[in-house]
């Protein structure tokens, strides 16, 4: 699942999947406009800059592929089905 985040938190080295900042995409409309999507770090509150995108949706990307699934977090104490999904440029 991709990752959004801010410019300042990537992702941890110790995730499931692998994250690279060559695979780090910007949401279509940044910047400014994309304000509404927010990072996921926890506590963090600052638009995304970038969507990390994980090494099949790499591959994806590099098949023409611009929308992508982001991850899940649990809200509520119940874990949703699907995330967003976002469209990088």
């Amino acid at each position: 699942m991709a990752l959004v985040r801010c410019n300042i938190h990537p992702p941890e080295k110790q995730r499931k999947h692998q994250y690279r900042r060559e695979d780090a995409k910007v949401p279509l409309g940044y910047p400014p406009e994309v304000e509404a999507i927010i990072c996921g770090k926890k506590g963090c509150v600052r638009p995304a800059g970038l969507i990390w995108l994980n090494e099949c949706e790499a591959e994806d990307y590099g098949k023409g592929e611009k929308i992508f699934s982001t991850r899940v977090s649990v809200v509520s104490g119940t874990q949703a089905e699907t995330g967003a999904k976002v469209r990088v440029q």
